[in-house]
Parts: structure tokens; sequence; C-alpha cells
């Protein structure tokens, strides 16, 4: 089986091929340079890796959250690609693939990411590392999270517990955030450019057929946009109708 997997959900644009679910190929560009980069470094994947659309069995995606721009091109890139292959689409979490990779035994693990505007992106998932379930995302400033969380989840603070915090927010706002003295904290992050997390859980999420119409591929921002519409209105001389520009 070979796929595509595009990330454009953080200030990087990561673009990566699995060949036969054995071999892998991916390319990395540090910067917001999505809309330059995601075309050539699709290009050079599938050349890299001996692949055409019509090798292609489904094309992942990461749907947020991240910045607004980022994953409007990345979406809209794999929509088109897509649909012009009549492939399906896998959807795929930044907060997922952060806790997909943790392998340890904890009852709870909270995934926090940069989310610029002095906030941070947050996850909580529970459960086995093989049955983990996402209880609630959303995003807040970080020295509010801890104190937001044990209001709402009292367990979190039991000393059976066992929780932890993981993610690149953990590291950004490290004199910001306020963490709790039973909670665990690994700031080892997943190194730049690797792939290998996004890959596993695409191909184990399209086995599951946890896939997508290309039309209908959806994007978590978490939060609006920081541009607002900016018209008036008018009565049209023309028609009498309301105009916006």
């Amino acid at each position: 089986m070979n796929f595509l997997c595009v990330d454009t959900s953080g200030e990087f644009t990561l673009v990566a091929a699995s060949v036969e679910g054995v071999n892998s190929v991916s390319r990395y560009r540090e910067g917001q340079f999505h809309v330059e980069s995601l075309a050539p470094l699709t290009k050079e994947v599938l050349s890299d890796s001996g692949l055409g659309l019509d090798d292609l069995s489904f094309i992942a995606v990461v749907c947020g959250p991240g910045g607004f721009s980022g994953l409007r091109v990345g979406v809209t890139f794999v929509s088109v690609l897509a649909q012009a292959a009549a492939l399906s689409v896998v959807e795929l979490s930044r907060l997922e693939l952060a806790v997909y990779g943790e392998l340890g035994e904890w009852d709870y693990i909270l995934i926090i990411e940069d989310g610029k505007r002095q906030e941070v992106f947050y996850g909580l998932f529970s459960g086995p590392k093989d049955q983990r379930t996402l209880l609630e995302e959303g995003h807040m400033a970080p020295e509010e999270l801890t104190g937001y969380l044990l209001s709402k989840y009292p367990q979190l603070s039991n000393l059976g517990q066992r929780v932890l915090v993981r993610g690149g927010g953990l590291v950004k706002y490290r004199n910001r955030w306020k963490s709790y003295p039973t909670w665990n904290e690994n700031v080892d992050l997943t190194p730049p450019g690797d792939a290998s997390s996004h890959l596993r859980l695409a191909m184990e999420k399209f086995l599951r057929n946890e896939v997508v119409d290309p039309l209908h591929v959806s994007v978590s921002y978490l939060r609006e946009a920081d541009a607002r519409p900016n018209f008036r209105r008018f009565d049209s001389p023309i028609d009498g109708g309301r105009v916006e520009t």
C-alpha cells in the first residue's frame, strides 16, 4: 500500500510517502512557506519514492489545530489532489499525533502545543495506550489551563492518577505554565521532519476505514481567525439592493 501524507499545521511544511508500508520518503521545510513549498516538496517526494498519483491508495493530511493560512493551504491542496486522483482522504489531528507517539502507561495525557497569540492548543486524553480517548480540546492562556482542568476534572489531582504533560507549548511557555505537583512532564519532542508517527497513524486509520471524501475534509481551527470581515453596506443606486464591499 502506497500513500502520501501532508502536514502544514505549524511553521513548517512536511510531505511524506509510504511505499508498500515498508519504505518511506519525506521532505521538510522550516518557516511559513506553505504556498511556495507544498507543491515542489510533493513532486520531489513522489519522484524520489518512484510513485505517481495512480500508485496511491489514499492521501492523509493534518487538519489542525494550527495556523489558519497553513491549514487552509494544506487541506485545500490535498482535497484537490485527492479529488483529481479519485482518492479518499485520511484526516489526522496534530494533538492526536502528539499523544500517538507516547508509549508509557498513563491514565491521562495532556498535550500542549503552541497556539500563538500567547495561547496554547491543548488536548486531554484518557485511557490505555491502545485505546486513548480525547476528552476535550481547546485553546487557552497557559497560566489558566491547569486551574481550569482541575476544576472540571478533579480526578486529575488524585495521587493515584498517572498524568503526563508533553508538547511544544510546554517548552515555549515554561515561565507561564503552572503545573500540578503530581503531574509528570516530558519535554522530549519529536525531531523536526520526523514523519514516522504520521505514516503509522494514517495507515491504521485507513485500515479502520476512517476515511472521508476529498470534498468533505474538516479543518480544526479551535478558534476564530485573526482577520475580521471589513466591509460597509450601502444602497445601490443601480438596483436598489444592499451591496457589500
